[in-house]
């Protein structure tokens, strides 16, 4: 994959859906979630080092102010409402400016949010690919 930065979802979703036609035609057989996780990380990998390298590089300040955004919508009271709210707004960010910013702030926030963002990637990416 080339890409420098973000264009749209639709254009996201048709990169990865070529890695992800890749990666399952490779020697190995590996399960259909696996092999989505590993194109949406090598994506974000491959997106985040390629705006670095162009001097496109996510402003730190951009990040952050997207990481507490996201953080202000806890209730405090329900833990599993804040997730879902915070996965929402991830997910908006990530359809606005693509999955490496939205990757970048979620790495701000806390592991868990992270391994759960993840998890619902692959869900959607599945998701999509069904329409």
């Amino acid at each position: 994959m080339n890409e420098t930065r973000f264009v749209s979802p639709e254009q996201e979703i048709a990169i990865l859906k070529q890695r992800v036609a890749e990666l399952e035609s490779g020697p190995e057989p590996i399960n259909r979630q696996e092999i989505i996780g590993q194109a949406i990380k090598e994506h974000v990998e491959e997106t985040q080092k390629a705006a670095i390298a162009s001097g496109q590089e996510i402003p730190s300040e951009v990040v952050k102010a997207n990481a507490e955004k996201v953080a202000a919508l806890s209730p405090e009271e329900k833990a599993e409402k804040l997730h879902e709210d915070q996965i929402q707004e991830l997910l908006q960010i990530a359809r606005e400016k693509g999955l490496a910013e939205a990757v970048s702030v979620v790495k701000e926030m806390d592991p868990y949010l992270l391994d759960h963002f993840h998890d619902v990637l692959v869900a959607e990416f599945q998701k999509a690919q069904n329409v």
